[in-house]
């Protein structure tokens, strides 16, 4: 777990990302970094985005197969994430959405946030 913590805060940004205008340097980091983009947006009820999200993170776990026959668990990183993510505060994930997703949240999906 503390490798998986490293990793998130350490991600460069070099291979091409899913079309939300972010890169990551691996096909690994893309689906760590997706994950987070679906806890954050779940976070503020963004539902439709943490789909295209989870979407996205698996595609990249299966970009990762078939470039290296390495079998991978987007679930089991999702699920990691949310635990790591659990007492993190609604700041950590606004600027999250904002620096590693490419959204800002409105004032009032900030508010209405659990």
């Amino acid at each position: 777990m503390a490798s998986l913590k490293r990793i998130l805060f350490l991600i460069p940004i070099t291979l091409a990302g899913c079309g939300d205008g972010i890169s990551d340097a691996s096909y690994d980091e893309a689906m760590i970094r997706e994950a987070y983009c679906i806890v954050a947006s779940l976070r503020f009820g963004l539902y439709e985005e943490a789909e295209e999200h989870h979407e996205h993170g698996l595609e990249a776990g299966r970009l990762r197969f078939e470039q290296t026959n390495e079998l991978n668990d987007f679930s089991k990183i999702l699920q990691d994430v949310r635990l790591a993510t659990t007492n993190l505060s609604k700041d950590f994930h606004a600027e999250y959405l904002a620096t590693r997703c490419n959204r800002n949240i409105t004032v009032g999906e900030f508010e209405n946030a659990d």
